[in-house]
């Protein structure tokens, strides 16, 4: 009875040690490739998200854009679709007033952008999030307020974005030789005056644009939505959004693996770090209480980092896009006023 007690265990301790060691493994071999994912935003998967947008339904795309029930056949390639869906879309917005262009980074990196000129003198450089779609719906909203307003907007798609160069993504590091080329061209408009530049970011774009703007002082003014104070502090909350994962125990396994692949410290660029040296120009945080894809207390991190001036809007019960979805009127009124008060003193 001993004997077979003693075979049981050690049959018990075996199973127990495979299952271990099954279970590491999986979350190695799940870390790494998750880690692959979050850093690199390749051709193929630009090109589904951007498929995903033209697969709307129907009354969807048509209550929205008006576009044809016969529009997946009359194109015979997918730039076509995409000037087409871009078109329908400023029109929409009634951005009528646009150049498109492409920009080259220090780097040699080429940048899809639109411009709509500025009728006020002002320009404000737009900074999208996060793997986000060509030129999406959802991102003219800001130009569309802005540029109702007679601001000129900048909106140039980052490396490794719409049809932008590149296919990494370093939180950072390469992102901000992108906003200093956006920055430059803006000084090269006769039409801007160079006192008088901004800059607006969403999520990822929204910490990118404090970074930047604590690096450059002639922006100045900063608005910064729905972004994150810290890479760390986001990152269980953005893992799961991201990956379906739970937090743990992948988000620092992963975090540990992307920082092998790219050979640096993420948190090097958190704007928690540098929002402080933007004082004494303004930045204007917008917090949304129920995001699910940065972790929300971000915003308020930053508030209290922050020197003068600061403004703060916080909305519990809105979700990532929140802003620019519930109450269009008054995030107009509230971006359009910080960036005038700023930019045109009486």
């Amino acid at each position: 009875m001993k004997k077979w007690l003693k075979v049981s265990l050690k049959i018990a301790l075996a199973i127990l040690v495979i299952i271990i060691v099954v279970a590491f493994s999986y979350i190695l071999i799940n870390s790494n490739k998750f880690a692959d994912i979050l850093i690199h935003h390749t051709t193929e998967e630009r090109l589904a998200i951007y498929e995903n947008d033209l697969n709307m339904t129907s009354d969807q795309l048509d209550s929205l854009l008006n576009i044809p029930e016969e529009r997946k056949t009359i194109f015979d390639n997918n730039l076509k679709l995409q000037k087409y869906y871009l078109d329908s879309l400023l029109n929409h917005y009634n951005l009528t007033n646009v150049e498109e262009l492409w920009l080259t980074t220090e780097d040699s990196m080429d940048l899809e952008a639109i411009y709509f000129p500025s009728k006020n003198g002002a320009a404000i450089i737009y900074a999208h999030g996060f793997k986000s779609g060509r030129f999406g719906n959802l991102h003219l909203v800001t130009p569309a307020v802005l540029v109702k307003n007679g601001y000129g907007v900048l909106y140039t798609m980052r490396r490794a974005h719409g049809n932008s160069d590149g296919e990494l993504i370093t939180f950072g590091k390469d992102e901000l030789k992108d906003i200093e080329t956006s920055y430059q061209y803006l000084t090269s408009k006769s039409e801007v005056n160079h006192e008088k530049i901004g800059i607006i970011g969403w999520s990822m774009g929204g910490a990118l644009s404090i970074k930047y703007a604590a690096e450059n002082a002639n922006i100045k003014a900063v608005v910064s939505e729905c972004a994150y104070d810290s890479f760390d502090n986001t990152l269980g909350v953005s893992v799961v959004a991201f990956t379906g994962l739970p937090a743990f125990p992948f988000a620092n396994i992963i975090k540990f693996f992307m920082e092998r692949k790219l050979g640096f410290d993420i948190g090097e660029y958190d704007p928690i770090n540098s929002i402080a040296q933007i004082s004494p120009r303004p930045v204007f945080i917008l917090t949304a209480g129920k995001d699910t894809t940065i972790d929300p207390t971000g915003g308020q991190n930053l508030f209290d980092a922050a020197g003068e001036p600061i403004e703060y809007w916080y909305e519990a019960e809105y979700i990532h896009n929140g802003f620019r979805t519930v109450n269009i009127e008054e995030y107009e009124r509230r971006i359009v006023g910080f960036f005038d008060r700023y930019l045109f003193p009486e």
